[in-house]
């Protein structure tokens, strides 16, 4: 990175409403930077000239950095390719009859990538993602459950489990 887009984020720019502590300390950074590196010159007048925002001046509110989501899908794979996933998709937001598609590996994270086999649960979410600068971007959001899926074996011995207790208890 260059010295002086290094410098143009540590020294705040010099406005009407700066302190004259302020364009003291500018003007200080600035002669020993120019004296160490002439070529440097002609970029910190131009940072100087463009008004900048610095970050202390900047203050995010708390309420942006969210996600709004618009629809929501619970997706149980049911094919894995070489390159994608056929998927089940259960409507979150709304009753409604299932739906197939097929996913991209691009579109899954590195993490979650492993995760992906046949029987697999993940979560899809589409909606709008607002930044702390107010930047608002639509987004749609895949992520992998991470807790493991029943086998069988396990179904089975609940199913003995139960009925075990429920002879116990009279109930059949």
């Amino acid at each position: 990175m260059p010295k002086a887009q290094i410098l143009s984020y540590l020294v705040p720019p010099i406005s009407d409403s700066g302190s004259v502590k302020d364009a003291n300390l500018y003007n200080m950074l600035m002669e020993r930077t120019v004296s160490a590196d002439p070529l440097l010159k002609d970029s910190m007048i131009r940072r100087h000239e463009t008004n900048v925002i610095s970050h202390e001046k900047f203050k995010a509110k708390p309420h942006q950095n969210i996600f709004i989501s618009l629809q929501k899908w619970e997706g149980i794979v049911i094919d894995v390719m070489d390159d994608a996933f056929l998927a089940r998709l259960i409507d979150l937001t709304q009753k409604g009859t299932d739906e197939e598609a097929e996913f991209s590996f691009d579109e899954i994270s590195e993490e979650d990538k492993p995760l992906i086999r046949s029987g697999a649960i993940f979560y899809w979410n589409i909606g709008y993602h607002t930044s702390y600068s107010g930047q608002r971007t639509r987004t749609s959001l895949i992520r992998f459950r991470r807790l493991p899926a029943w086998t069988q074996r396990e179904i089975d011995a609940a199913k003995r489990e139960a009925e075990r207790i429920g002879k116990a208890l009279g109930w059949q």
